[in-house]
């Protein structure tokens, strides 16, 4: 798959795909949308180690708060993410590179800005989560991570939470944790109890640069949503969602909710929006559940408001989902 990414700061666009040989980055020119310089791939930044030879899965990140740019891959051997920043705001200089190993495969890793780390999420032995400092690598000095995890889902093969990306000039208030998500059907995941409502879980990772046994993963809540199926095709299955003239069939990707969780701060109120992929009517016709979830001063986590996206016959799936400065979600 190309695992399509970009992402746009205030005068460039990237963008980044699969390629035979890792992942493969365009820059171009805001303004303009003409190609600046050529097709590169991410592998030709890395100085050293097992990061020279990429593998993809791609992510390209706009650090408004720093007004620089995350790349990242991981490599085609061993358990490695492999993290770009670049020096200044041109992503057309130069980069510091980061090599983080990992006890296990980092697959799916999806990376999210917050003021005080690059939080990443991947699909591991159990649901993991990752803080990465920095600071340091804003300042390119020697960097480390904090690794968590979560417990897994019954049924679920493959899963994995989704980091909180902040979006909007207006960073978390101070001191704000980082934020992960995931979907709870309640009917195959638990608890009891729920026969009408399933879950949205929200964890907070809150680290501590100055004294790692000081930090900490924990649930933060559990939301309560609109009931939704996980079940297409089963759990299991990634031969589901059918195509017009074929008998191949897609991915749902039902365990995970889609990058990104877009947050926002408009200063009376905090917002994350996201989305996930349900079964819409029992057989295996998959839609686009969206949520938006707001946090009043100094209130808790709540659903405001959510819904289903699902017109005519096709399937709908894999959506991404954002908010901008008006509260406009498209």
């Amino acid at each position: 798959p190309p695992d399509t990414v970009g992402d746009v700061g205030p005068n460039h666009y990237i963008q980044m795909i699969n390629g035979s040989g890792g992942s493969l980055v365009r820059l171009y020119n805001k303004a303009t949308g003409a190609p600046i310089g050529s097709q590169f791939n991410l592998d030709d930044l890395a100085t050293g180690g097992a990061c020279q030879s990429g593998a993809g899965d791609p992510t390209v990140l706009y650090d408004k708060l720093a007004n620089r740019w995350l790349l990242s891959e991981f490599a085609a051997s061993g358990n490695h993410l492999c993290v770009y920043i670049t020096t200044g705001p041109n992503p057309a200089g130069t980069y510091y590179y980061y090599d983080f190993t990992t006890p296990n495969f980092p697959d799916y890793p999806k990376y999210a800005v917050w003021p005080d780390a690059y939080y990443v999420s991947t699909n591991e032995n159990s649901p993991t989560a990752y803080a990465l400092n920095r600071t340091r690598m804003l300042n390119g000095l020697s960097a480390t991570y904090q690794r968590f995890t979560a417990p897994s889902l019954s049924g679920f093969g493959f899963q994995a939470l989704t980091p909180a990306d902040l979006d909007g000039a207006t960073a978390p208030p101070a001191g704000s944790q980082g934020l992960f998500a995931r979907h709870r059907d309640t009917e195959v995941h638990g608890p009891g109890g729920l026969p009408a409502k399933d879950l949205i879980e929200l964890w907070r990772l809150q680290v501590n640069w100055t004294t790692p046994s000081a930090s900490s993963f924990s649930k933060l809540a559990d939301i309560q949503v609109a009931e939704f199926d996980s079940t297409l095709c089963g759990l299991t299955s990634f031969s589901c969602v059918q195509q017009p003239g074929t008998s191949v069939r897609l991915d749902p990707l039902r365990e995970v909710v889609m990058w990104r969780l877009a947050y926002r701060n408009f200063g009376s109120r905090q917002v994350l929006v996201g989305n996930f992929t349900t079964d819409v009517n029992g057989n295996d016709r998959a839609g686009v559940r969206w949520f938006e979830l707001r946090k009043i001063g100094s209130g808790a986590w709540s659903l405001y408001q959510e819904g289903t996206y699902a017109p005519g016959t096709p399937s709908r799936w894999m959506g991404t989902i954002a908010m901008d400065g008006s509260g406009n979600i498209a």
